[in-house]
């Protein structure tokens, strides 16, 4: 079974050295994944190497890229927070590919829903529609797309903006 190990922080704060130091040192001693601006793959023996055909690669790079452009914060939070769940679907295809014993990510989209919107809207953040999303981002249950009416009007009612 791997351990996920998910290095989270403010902008600016040191998460990317502290991901890829962390990496650097894992992989010294077991066979390690790491999904960050890049996906890599490595154990003591082959050291670290990135992980160019991974599903779902393709898409996270895009969005990655994407989201460097914005400066509006909406959009970088829609973009952002796309290329993090693409993270998940990449992470789960290591796992199921690799089995590693440590998977580490450069941020998580767990934390950063709750924190943005808690924070940046409070109004309109409604703890039961948050545990929903929570329960699938943690694969506990799937929604489906009848009961996701809420994420629209939240939509309408301009969250976003």
């Amino acid at each position: 079974m791997s351990t996920c190990i998910a290095i989270i922080g403010i902008d600016g704060s040191g998460k990317s050295t502290c991901f890829q130091e962390t990496l650097r040192v894992l992989c010294e001693k077991e066979l390690v994944a790491g999904i960050g601006d890049g996906i890599w793959l490595g154990d003591k023996d082959k050291g670290l190497i990135e992980l160019n055909k991974i599903p779902w690669g393709r898409i996270k790079r895009f969005f990655a890229k994407l989201t460097r452009k914005y400066k509006h914060k909406t959009f970088y939070q829609i973009t952002k927070f796309t290329e993090l769940l693409c993270r998940v679907k990449v992470q789960n295809a290591i796992l199921d590919k690799y089995n590693p014993k440590f998977i580490l990510t450069d941020g998580s989209p767990l934390i950063n829903m709750i924190g943005w919107s808690s924070f940046y809207h409070p109004r309109y953040f409604e703890p039961n529609q948050c545990i929903k999303l929570i329960n699938y981002l943690c694969h506990d249950k799937k929604i489906p797309l009848s009961k996701n009416s809420f994420l629209y009007k939240t939509h309408s009612r301009g969250i976003f903006n």
